[in-house]
């Protein structure tokens, strides 16, 4: 983490927490004494899910009214967020929490299952991740994945179910066909930036195909 400090270095603080240990914390910082000075911070932590969160006392982040303040996160060589132009809060995820698919028992069970459920592809042929940092209205966020052409709906989340101010990952595998992704916002204001700094990214076969944060209604 480099942390370039505004006019006001009082003013912020930031925390990075493993998503997948319970958010846990693994580093920290804050409350700079010093102006316009960069402040590097560093900690050996092994492949997971992170979320940063910085926090602005005052509401006004660290750049551009009083300084031009501004963060970066490099993971594993890359840099994975970075910003300064906020409000009150700027939150970043990145990474994936371990596949745990493998730990498998090493005993086979005497009796196979009759019925296999009919919902479960036998294959991951696309894979998709939702990642939302809801607003303060978390309950007016929702999503959808939709076949083009015929708009049935495949994969949805939210409607009503998120927590303000909160990170969410949604991963899941479709089959190979088109789809269209559809993210709404119940009160018709999205998710950033009258009522916090929300947003959204969409992800398939880890790659980022769309993100944002500022629409109305959908």
């Amino acid at each position: 983490m480099a942390f370039l400090t505004d006019n006001y270095p009082l003013d912020s603080s930031w925390e990075i927490v493993d998503n997948c240990k319970g958010n846990e914390v693994v580093m920290s910082g804050g409350q700079y004494i010093e102006k316009g000075a960069t402040y590097d911070s560093s900690v050996n932590v092994p492949m997971s899910e992170y979320t940063l969160t910085i926090n602005d006392s005052y509401g006004d982040g660290i750049c551009c009214s009083y300084g031009q303040g501004m963060y970066t996160v490099t993971f594993d060589g890359e840099v994975v967020a970075t910003g300064g132009d906020f409000g009150g809060e700027d939150i970043k995820t990145w990474g994936s929490c371990p596949d745990t698919s493998l730990n498998v028992p090493t005993a086979s069970p005497t009796t196979a299952p009759s019925l296999s459920p009919s919902a479960m592809p036998s294959s991951c042929e696309v894979a998709y991740e939702v990642t939302l940092n809801t607003d303060r209205n978390g309950h007016e966020t929702s999503w959808e994945i939709l076949y083009d052409e015929d708009h049935s709906v495949v994969a949805s989340g939210g409607a009503g179910k998120y927590e303000s101010k909160s990170t969410y990952v949604e991963k899941g595998c479709l089959e190979t066909n088109c789809y269209r992704f559809k993210i709404s916002d119940e009160w018709g204001d999205g998710m950033c930036c009258s009522y916090g700094m929300g947003s959204y990214s969409m992800k398939v076969d880890g790659y980022e195909i769309a993100s944002g944060g500022q629409f109305k209604s959908a």
